[in-house]
């Protein structure tokens, strides 16, 4: 920092179903594993006196709170208290160290006056393991009518929360009471001192919509994670880092393709961020969460490098450049510019136009034609004389009938419900002109439809 403090951080994170290890710890060491015993208890009652918090504000709010406080992109699930939206949501921790290692000549903020992103944050007051503070020294915030004071938590057992700028941005509009988003610093004493401090961040479901942003969590964390800063989970100007909301270890490892993969070693005028790599030295920054196996961390130079030379967004209106070949999310329209393009069966047929799903959707017609035409071949040829070249026939018609259909199935398993719906189609038009009159039988795959139990007319 710029007043001469250096911050040394132990990272963690407890999602809806788990406590996480806590990142940077020492496995052989006694000490480090007597830490993770005892700060697992300390995590966990954190989460006892944060359900208490969050049941409150709950209470606070009481009828006001309405049916919908938050719904995902497609609002198709609304989350109807700020409890259900806790519950979902991922928690941050973080164990701080800062220690004076320079003595300024006046006193300055440590951390300047500022505003956490998340929804809020539960944390200790600072203890101090080495020196003393002194008048100066510790939390100070902002009240509402830009005072700023120094809040004396006394001796006892104390956890703190502060109602972040998340809070205020997507909930306080959902709500018939105004929660305040609470801008605080800290100042170190000017003497030689060590201070240790706990926090843990509270954010919304990743699939949570964001109606100022215009967009879901998740995605606002790929966004800010494209960013050159390091952050701490803070607005107005500091940025949450990527690696940390992720769980990530930021020395070491960079968040790209939906996992925390190995950080490379690059020159002093590049960093390791997660792109695609496109020709020459250019390249388009990638969303982490997305699943693109184009994207992988490597080595691009810094903003300042002249040779930089980012092409900014693939995007062309039709969807958003990266390919994926089935979406995660159910099924998927056509023609959203924030989805990512389909492929269609082969890495090289992207949909990346109207133009080209028009030719998919014929190709998966006839796709779903064709499975009932061997269908009705292997039927014909079930009827010939016995011998060598009707086995022959029906070996390899089978073989087309079984290949065909997984075709088929892998495009009904794209999740585009276009795409589906033109396999549907194909199969229903070929089996309406070939096959109606054929016996019924228990298969309903597509790909093993047609092994048919016939009559002696091979009917």
């Amino acid at each position: 920092f710029e007043d001469g403090v250096v911050r040394s951080s132990l990272g963690a994170k407890v999602t809806a179903e788990e406590y996480l290890p806590v990142k940077g710890l020492d496995s052989s060491s006694a000490a480090c594993s007597s830490f993770e015993k005892l700060s697992l208890e300390f995590r966990k009652l954190v989460s006892s006196v944060s359900d208490l918090f969050v049941d409150n504000i709950d209470a606070v709010a009481g009828t006001n709170l309405g049916d919908q406080i938050m719904k995902n992109r497609f609002q198709s699930e609304a989350y109807e208290s700020v409890s259900e939206i806790v519950k979902e949501g991922e928690h941050l921790e973080h164990f701080h160290t800062y220690q004076r290692i320079t003595f300024p000549e006046k006193s300055q903020y440590t951390m300047d006056m500022h505003v956490d992103l998340g929804l809020f944050i539960a944390m200790t007051p600072g203890l101090f393991v080495e020196g003393d503070p002194d008048d100066e020294s510790g939390l100070y915030i902002e009240l509402k009518n830009g005072e700023v004071v120094k809040p004396n938590f006394g001796n006892g057992d104390v956890l703190i929360f502060m109602i972040g700028d998340g809070f205020k941005q997507w909930i306080n509009p959902s709500l018939g009471v105004s929660f305040r988003a609470t801008p605080h610093a800290m100042r170190m004493p000017k003497e030689a001192s060590t201070r240790t401090w706990y926090g843990r961040m509270f954010l919304p479901p990743k699939n949570a919509f964001l109606v100022p942003q215009a967009q879901t969590f998740r995605e606002l964390q790929a966004d800010i994670g494209t960013s050159r800063h390091a952050g701490t989970a803070c607005s107005d100007g500091l940025v949450i880092s990527e690696r940390s909301l992720q769980g990530c270890d930021a020395e070491t490892e960079i968040y790209c393709w939906t996992q925390c993969r190995s950080a490379l070693s690059c020159a002093s005028d590049e960093s390791t961020q997660c792109v695609r790599s496109l020709t020459g030295s250019e390249f388009v920054v990638c969303d982490p969460d997305i699943h693109d196996s184009r994207c992988a961390p490597t080595c691009i130079p810094n903003p300042d490098n002249e040779t930089a030379s980012s092409t900014g967004d693939l995007g062309n209106g039709f969807c958003n450049g990266f390919a994926l070949s089935m979406y995660m999310a159910g099924f998927t329209g056509v023609g959203d510019p924030s989805e990512q393009c389909l492929i269609f069966l082969f890495p090289s047929a992207v949909l990346d136009s109207g133009l080209k799903y028009v030719f998919a959707s014929f190709a998966s017609i006839l796709l779903g034609v064709l499975v009932e035409v061997t269908v009705y071949f292997r039927r014909k040829t079930t009827a010939l004389a016995d011998g060598r070249e009707k086995k022959v026939k029906l070996i390899l018609l089978y073989s087309a009938q079984v290949t065909l259909g997984y075709l088929a199935m892998l495009v009904a398993m794209t999740y585009s419900i276009l795409l589906f719906f033109m396999i549907i189609l194909g199969l229903t038009l070929g089996h309406s002109l070939l096959n109606l009159g054929a016996t019924v039988t228990d298969h309903k795959d597509p790909c093993c439809g047609g092994v048919v139990e016939m009559d002696s007319k091979g009917k």
